[in-house]
């Protein structure tokens, strides 16, 4: 018995060459390949075996090296798996990006695929897309062309009910009724559907607080534009890494956020906003209706209650020491020596200023803690109202406390500088 099965097999498994023979002739045929189909996946031969290629991260970088150690940390630990939400404010994000970032930016020319390719199979791939938006900046030889970031990430600049009703079209192929589509505000021309999309909050109804300038915080090209100015001055990054990069670039910096103040200003002259008194009555709350790639919603900031808020206590502490340094029209070095503000160094020095005290990664963090989450986000360590920063001669200056003058015209672009920060 054992014999003839083994005969059987044998003869499953192996047609002989006559039976080969004689099915190719004449009208009877079959190819042999099309047949392997059927029973070994696509893609596989079972007459050739194929070599996979695993690259590792000691291929370009080896055990010393800083960025390799931190990667690997991460890696083992599970904080920058793919599929995790990104956020740069988180701690191991954050450094896992940046050493990213440095592997790309300082390796060969050569390596830089192999780098990407093992980050792809290895780390959160928008941490890569995040590394690979920044070398893009800071590398003169590496692929410029890039999806926007509404593209790549549309859900987070459109509502999640515009991108809800775009997946039902494409699991209906298309189709649709037309009661439906004016209901829902959609609509087709020619090949192509349009679907019409409102901003955060539509549809609550808040007659005492309606705020006339969602049109504005939520405009796709602004945000998209920010986004790019977040990656072309990091908040991580320091000053003097910039200065080498750009010795203008504090000067640009300050008029970028000068333009937009200057544009949110204009747009609050809008008589439906003054008529709305929006400032003088309430502080609304923002429940935002976007979405993270897992399906989840935005942080939703309710009112900041500023008189019980530790971390606006600190900001507005910070806020204070800038303006005193502004108002009286001088700092002081580390070493007790006193810098004048002239109209030749002001905007350098002052946009300097306000990168170190508010742009530190722990500054960040409760900035985007109080106005991102309404002062429910990170715990902070005790109050540090005065920060050094460093100019192209890597010459420190420190912010000192002093009597505040409120007039002083340097002051008052600085609120408004400051107040943009926590607005757009």
């Amino acid at each position: 018995m054992f014999l003839l099965l083994l005969l059987l097999g044998t003869v499953r498994s192996a047609p002989l060459d006559e039976f080969q023979t004689f099915v190719n002739n004449e009208e009877v045929a079959f190819n042999d390949e099309a047949y392997i189909k059927y029973i070994v996946p696509s893609g596989y031969s079972p007459h050739k075996s194929q070599k996979q290629s695993k690259v590792e991260l000691l291929d370009f970088a080896n055990k010393d090296n800083e960025h390799y150690e931190i990667l690997k940390k991460h890696i083992l630990a599970g904080s920058i798996k793919n599929g995790l939400t990104f956020n740069i404010y988180d701690d191991n994000m954050r450094e896992a990006s940046i050493a990213l970032f440095r592997l790309l930016q300082y390796s060969e020319k050569e390596q830089i695929s192999k780098i990407k390719e093992w980050a792809l199979e290895n780390i959160n791939h928008d941490i890569i897309d995040y590394a690979w938006r920044l070398v893009s900046l800071y590398r003169t030889d590496v692929m410029k062309e890039q999806e926007p970031p509404y593209v790549s990430k549309p859900n987070y600049f459109i509502n999640s009910e515009a991108i809800y009703k775009a997946l039902k079209l494409k699991i209906s192929n298309g189709k649709f009724d037309s009661q439906t589509a004016s209901v829902q505000q959609f609509y087709r021309s020619d090949d192509v559907i349009t679907i019409n999309a409102n901003y955060s909050g539509w549809n609550l109804l808040n007659e005492d607080c309606n705020d006339k300038l969602d049109y504005f915080r939520e405009d796709i090209g602004l945000n998209s534009y920010y986004y790019g100015v977040h990656l072309q001055y990091p908040f991580w990054m320091n000053n003097d890494e910039l200065t080498g990069i750009d010795p203008k670039y504090a000067e640009q910096y300050y008029y970028i956020h000068k333009q937009l103040m200057a544009r949110y200003s204009l747009e609050k002259e809008h008589p439906d906003y003054n008529n709305s008194q929006f400032e003088s009555k309430c502080y609304e709350d923002f429940i935002p209706y976007l979405v993270h790639d897992n399906g989840l919603n935005f942080a939703v900031r309710s009112t900041i209650k500023k008189e019980n808020s530790e971390e606006y206590a600190r900001l507005k502490s910070v806020d204070i020491a800038i303006r005193e340094c502004i108002a009286r029209g001088f700092i002081y070095m580390e070493n007790s020596t006193r810098v004048t503000l002239t109209d030749e160094n002001f905007v350098d020095l002052l946009s300097k200023l306000i990168r170190v005290n508010l742009e530190s990664v722990s500054m960040a963090k409760i900035i985007r803690s109080l106005y991102g989450y309404g002062g429910k986000g990170y715990f902070k360590n005790a109050l540090v109202c005065s920060g050094t920063f460093s100019n192209a001669s890597s010459t420190n200056y420190a912010a000192r406390s002093h009597v505040l003058v409120y007039n002083s015209n340097y002051a008052r672009l600085l609120y408004g500088l400051l107040k943009l920060i926590g607005t757009i």
